[in-house]
């Protein structure tokens, strides 16, 4: 029998061809990108280099059968860039992309470089240097602090490098009442005392040893605030207070029998109006030292000067009944001012308003006390005299005089308010009655 192998691959071609467009049709391909992204792995940096930049996390667009796309997961792909060619540097590096599943086709790498930066590894030599934190427990005082080795070699990216002035040691004082004598790990640190990251240390712990002594000379002080300037014009200092008041000083016996108290950094008050409140340091003198606080708050209180000044003022009479008229009483009065300077600078006459009340009161003589009203902040100190007299008479009536009419006309001119101007005392009718709180 005879097999027609033309007819045999056609077949199978149909069949095939067959069975591809049935399974697309039920379970067809998709080209899409997954939502979510993934890490780019670093691989193959040359030797002597580091990169310095990080490199962002990247999507892939890929293509694969609907029932794929349910197990993708992040762990599905691996994205990652070779350097093993790349030297010192900035430079447009190529991401590539795979995915663990051969039928999860990767597409597109989005995006599909990245720049990194690449700088050579250095090495420089600085010095150890020694930071002291903190003090040392009350009656106790310290040496010179002393690290062994005194240099070490950092290593690390060149720009970084470079910034590295010390390798910093910080060694807390709080609570030590012994020597010291440990091990401690220095960090790179710049001119500004700040650490200096990805930087390598060697060794990677210095020894540091520092005496630590009892000292048992101490003696309690004041302390003093210490002043500076001239406050405003027509301004004094009340008063100056510092707190704390007095402080504990550990040092020499020597140093100590010389000293009674402790003054602070100097405060200016120079032209001030106010209170000053603000923390000052204590200036301790070189060789001691204090127990524990460092600065003290000085409190200034700054108070305007009280001065005082005598006005002439001629009092206003109110409130005269309209029935009749002021016929006695002084002209003025003396009153004694007191007051803050600079508002009494600008005291005159006319900054007061002297009235007396008439008010209620009938035909007579009386001994009235003026109501005196001072600007704000001044007070009144005396007035003399402290009572004036005040005279009330009725109003006068306008005497008839002959006219083409034989009519009288009655004046109608009442003083209701005034200066007082001294006149002949009237003597009150039998009828007046006095008003309470008022003499005659």
């Amino acid at each position: 029998m005879r097999i027609n192998f033309r007819l045999a691959l056609l077949a199978l071609f149909l069949s095939t061809t067959l069975w591809v467009l049935v399974v697309n049709d039920q379970n067809p391909e998709r080209t899409d990108t997954p939502d979510f992204s993934i890490p780019v792995e670093i691989s193959k940096v040359p030797s002597g280099l580091v990169v310095m930049n990080t490199i962002e996390p990247v999507r892939v667009k890929i293509r694969a059968a609907k029932d794929k796309w349910t197990d993708l997961r992040i762990a599905s792909f691996r994205a990652y860039v070779d350097l093993s060619r790349l030297g010192p540097g900035i430079q447009a590096v190529p991401i590539v992309s795979e995915g663990s599943d051969p039928q999860v086709r990767v597409l597109e790498v989005i995006p599909s470089t990245v720049s990194v930066r690449l700088e050579e590894i250095q090495e420089r030599t600085v010095p150890v240097k020694v930071n002291l934190l903190g003090n040392v427990p009350f009656g106790y005082v310290y040496g010179t602090a002393k690290a062994d080795p005194e240099v070490v070699v950092v290593a690390g990216p060149a720009s970084l490098v470079q910034s590295v002035e010390s390798a910093s040691v910080d060694v807390r004082l709080d609570g030590i009442s012994v020597d010291i004598d440990s091990a401690f790990h220095p960090l790179a640190a710049d001119s500004a005392r700040n650490t200096v990251r990805n930087i390598s240390v060697e060794p990677q712990t210095v020894k540091v040893r520092l005496p630590v002594q009892q000292q048992v000379s101490y003696k309690q002080v004041g302390v003093r605030a210490s002043l500076t300037g001239t406050v405003a014009p027509g301004y004094w200092v009340e008063s100056v207070s510092a707190e704390p008041s007095s402080v504990t000083v550990v040092g020499n016996p020597e140093l100590l029998a010389a000293i009674n108290y402790l003054e602070t950094e100097s405060l200016s008050v120079d032209a001030v109006s106010s209170g000053v409140v603000q923390d000052v340091k204590i200036v301790v003198p070189q060789g001691l030292s204090l127990t524990q606080q460092q600065t003290a708050r000085v409190r200034v209180s700054v108070s305007p000067l009280q001065t005082s000044q005598v006005v002439r003022v001629a009092p206003r009479v109110i409130n005269v009944d309209p029935k009749l008229r002021v016929t006695g009483g002084p002209a003025y009065i003396e009153v004694v001012l007191q007051g803050p300077a600079p508002i009494m600078q600008g005291i005159h006459v006319d900054s007061l308003v002297v009235t007396v009340d008439a008010n209620g009161l009938g035909e007579g003589a009386f001994s009235v006390k003026p109501v005196i009203v001072t600007p704000p902040a001044v007070s009144v100190a005396s007035v003399q005299p402290e009572s004036v007299g005040l005279v009330l008479a009725p109003a006068q009536v306008a005497t008839p005089t002959p006219t083409s009419t034989a009519s009288a006309t009655i004046a109608s001119g009442t003083s209701t308010s005034g200066p007082l101007r001294p006149t002949a005392e009237a003597t009150p009718s039998s009828s007046s009655t006095p008003t309470a709180g008022l003499s005659r």
